[in-house]
């Protein structure tokens, strides 16, 4: 099944999109950190 593994890329390039968000979002509010 080749959709497995696109699966899983999509869901690394998803948690990693939501990651670097979060992680602008984080330091937008505190850039002091």
């Amino acid at each position: 099944m080749p959709m497995a593994p696109w699966i899983i890329i999509d869901y690394s390039s998803l948690s990693w999109l939501l990651f670097r968000v979060f992680t602008y979002d984080t330091h937008s509010a505190k850039p002091g950190l």
